[in-house]
């Protein structure tokens, strides 16, 4: 393959024969996929969806016994896994940004993912060991 070839992305000759009956681009073997950030969105959105679920769960079994204790630990827990839920959002936009988005984007992406999953973790624990689980 030529470097001009190389730098385009197009394969030539045996490599896209190969390509072809692997299922790649075209040909009969090929099958419709969904674009790498649609899937992304949908499994941000469905984490979401559980996250935000488990946090209405949890307050109506502390709204059945609603002491300081219970009602701190609560609060806690529910910061925590809203941060840990943004640092996984942060995370999958780093994934994304990767190949499609801007730079900055890239940049920032990581060190937010993993600052927010942090601070996830130690709310986490002090909401254990305040409150309760």
């Amino acid at each position: 393959m030529s470097n001009a070839d190389e730098r385009d992305g197009h394969r030539v000759g045996a490599d896209a024969l190969a390509r072809d009956a692997a299922g790649g681009v075209g040909g009969a073997g090929s099958e419709m996929r969904w674009p790498p950030v649609l899937f992304d969105l949908a499994i941000v959105i469905v984490m979401w969806t559980v996250v935000l679920w488990l946090i209405r769960q949890r307050r109506l079994r502390v709204a059945a016994n609603p002491s300081p204790r219970r009602v701190q630990g609560y609060r806690l827990h529910t910061a925590a896994s809203i941060s840990v839920a943004v640092g996984v959002t942060w995370f999958i936009a780093w994934f994304v940004s990767d190949t499609n988005g801007p730079q900055w984007l890239h940049s920032l992406s990581l060190p937010a993912a993993l600052l927010f999953i942090a601070i996830g973790a130690v709310l986490s624990g002090y909401a254990g060991w305040v409150g309760g689980p």
